[in-house]
């Protein structure tokens, strides 16, 4: 007798954890459910957006290296132009210094 009752014990027993095993089975259904509907969604909405974005991020990177290396170019561009200005000034004021020796010799 103590024997039965001890198997119709754990009877009950299995009987609570099969219970409580196929609740869980279904919590994790319907979350398995859940994720394979947000992994949709991640597939068909976020991911070609975030493929449009590293696109974009990658184009201004780009632009980006470019304004850099022009940045890098400009002061010598200015230094050449400040030169070829103050050689043109200097040539213009020696042209206009032998001009006014020119007339001056011709008026001796």
């Amino acid at each position: 007798m103590n024997s039965l009752y001890v198997a119709e014990m754990n009877v009950k027993r299995l009987e609570m954890e099969k219970g409580t095993l196929e609740t869980d089975n279904i919590r994790l259904n319907q979350e398995l459910s859940d994720i394979r509907e947000r992994l949709n969604r991640l597939s068909s909405d976020v991911l070609p957006r975030l493929t449009r974005i590293e696109e974009t991020h990658s184009t201004i990177l780009d632009e980006l290296k470019n304004i850099r290396q022009d940045a890098e170019l400009l002061p010598g561009m200015f230094r050449k132009e400040a030169i070829m200005k103050n050689t043109i000034r200097e040539e213009s004021i020696k042209a206009i210094e032998e001009k006014r020796k020119a007339k001056q010799e011709l008026k001796i």
